[in-house]
């Protein structure tokens, strides 16, 4: 997303060096070519779903009557047009995440950066996002970066990377099949390029990026945490 200047090699976005932007063309870049979801969704609770899908067309100036129309048409296709004058309070977490995944395709960007997309919710919902990914992947060509310590949800991407200590993996896994991550113990943090679709990226999409490691507690650190007292 160009949040950050890389400390070596380049980062291509859609054919365009990150490194070659100021801080004004980064903000645009990120505006019009990259949509963004989150794992805690990140909407805004006083507007409706349809009002927060229609946000990125509003900051890119589409008129507002045709942004809530163009919002409308993405909430549709998530699945979730019977909801679209609902608050984010009043709907469940699986459209909320719809919600977003529409927000992050509306102004249809050539990558979306999924950061545990399903990590806030359910199995089932977690399935069916992943699941909407990888259709809005085939159907649309927009390449998907997804962030997941989740073995079985990285399976289901074109390409995986693993990462460790802040490096990739130089693993079996590395630019392979996503299943030939799983036979691998500890917890790193996967970053799945490509999207998780057959077809892999968008032409002129985007590398690989990069995601630090997990940070996980040993066992004995997690017993030791617990209070005595706790016991039943």
């Amino acid at each position: 997303g160009g949040m950050d200047r890389p400390t070596a090699g380049t980062v291509v976005v859609d054919g365009v060096d990150l490194a070659c932007l100021d801080d004004e063309a980064l903000t645009s870049l990120r505006r019009d070519r990259v949509g963004f979801v989150f794992q805690f969704f990140n909407l805004l609770p006083t507007l409706t779903l349809a009002e927060n899908i229609a946000l990125p067309l509003l900051l890119a100036g589409v008129p507002g009557p045709a942004g809530l129309a163009r919002a409308a048409a993405a909430g549709r296709r998530v699945g979730i047009g019977h909801r679209l004058e609902h608050h984010p309070a009043r709907v469940s977490g699986g459209e909320l995440q719809r919600a977003a995944v529409a927000r992050a395709l509306v102004h249809r960007p050539a990558l979306v950066i999924a950061d545990e997309p399903t990590g806030n919710l359910d199995s089932d919902n977690g399935r069916q996002v992943l699941s909407l990914l990888r259709d809005l992947n085939r159907e649309t060509g927009v390449a998907v970066l997804l962030a997941t310590h989740d073995r079985a949800l990285a399976a289901a991407a074109d390409r995986v990377l693993r990462l460790r200590d802040g490096a990739e993996d130089g693993g079996p896994a590395a630019g392979g099949p996503a299943r030939a991550q799983q036979k691998k113990g500890g917890g790193d943090r996967l970053a799945e390029a490509g999207g998780p679709a057959a077809g892999g990226p968008a032409p002129g999409g985007p590398g690989p990026a990069a995601e630090p490691e997990a940070r996980r507690r040993p066992p004995s650190a997690e017993r030791s945490s617990r209070a005595p007292g706790n016991r039943r």
